[in-house]
């Protein structure tokens, strides 16, 4: 024999050898379990899917909710700065006059915006 095969000057042929890892026992012995409590997979199959979905759906609205207040801290203390700029005198003040001017539009803009009161406004009604 020559590399393991019967044939002499043959070739060996590689050998199927099924997969036996105890992950797969354990969705073989899951899945005969529901088929032998006559569950149906299908509807098994659906509750999983609707499963992963609302996993997704979460996550999210888990990361939607950090940002929305990582733009409210960022908001806040925009708002700090700027009226300390407008109350304490000027010897006190460290933003130059341009770049008030730029938090002063960008507050503007922020505390006006309509994705941030729409996004309030759902999680508040």
């Amino acid at each position: 024999m020559i590399g393991g095969s019967p044939i002499p000057g043959g070739t060996a042929t590689p050998v199927f050898t099924p997969d036996a890892s105890k992950q797969a026992e354990a969705l073989a012995e899951e899945e005969a379990t529901k088929i032998g409590a006559g569950l149906d997979l299908e509807h098994d199959g659906q509750l999983q899917e609707h499963n992963r979905h609302q996993t997704f759906r979460n996550q999210v609205n888990l990361a939607t909710l950090i940002l929305f207040w990582v733009i409210i801290v960022c908001v806040g203390f925009g708002v700090l700065v700027f009226a300390w700029h407008l109350i304490t005198p000027a010897p006190w003040h460290w933003l130059s006059e341009a770049a008030r001017d730029k938090l002063q539009t960008l507050l503007a803009a922020a505390l006006l915006s309509s994705a941030l009161t729409g996004y309030v406004n759902r999680r508040l009604a």
